[in-house]
């Protein structure tokens, strides 16, 4: 048995999250128990009902939390551009920061892809909110660079 660490709220949150991420994204959302994920991130088992209602709750708070990065990071740098260079320097900032996030957080971009290939009624409403906003914002911006 693993002895829970004490920490604080925010923390515990965290470390919940990070392991969340950790086996999701390595394992199928049904492959993975409440209790592997509180042994990783070295907390209470009661503490993912606590802070985030259920299993589910967690699966959807780190899959949120990453689509409204994404999509705050895509409105900042996809501003209309006021000459063809400001738009291949954008575009070029925009490429860049999708293929880091992709290398520096492997195991939440492997959750996203999983979903999008599954199409999941359980967090269609994240993915209406965040990603596909991405797109939209991305397909404004090409516009608007005409």
């Amino acid at each position: 048995m693993v002895k829970a660490r004490t920490t604080s709220t925010e923390h515990s949150e965290n470390l919940l999250r990070e392991a969340a991420i950790r086996l999701f994204g390595r394992h199928d959302y049904d492959s993975v128990s409440v209790k592997q994920i509180a042994e990783l991130a070295g907390v209470n088992v009661g503490l993912i009902s606590y802070y985030f209602g259920s299993k589910l709750g967690l699966y959807r708070e780190c899959i949120e939390n990453f689509g409204k990065n994404r999509l705050a990071t895509v409105e900042r740098i996809l501003t209309p551009p006021s000459s063809r260079q400001e738009m291949v320097v954008r575009l070029k900032m925009f490429i860049a920061e999708m293929i880091e996030t992709q290398m520096e957080q492997p195991d939440i971009s492997a959750i996203i892809h999983r979903e999008c290939e599954m199409m999941n009624p359980a967090i269609k409403d994240i993915f209406t909110a965040t990603f596909l906003q991405v797109f939209k914002t991305l397909a404004a911006f090409l516009k608007a660079s005409k």
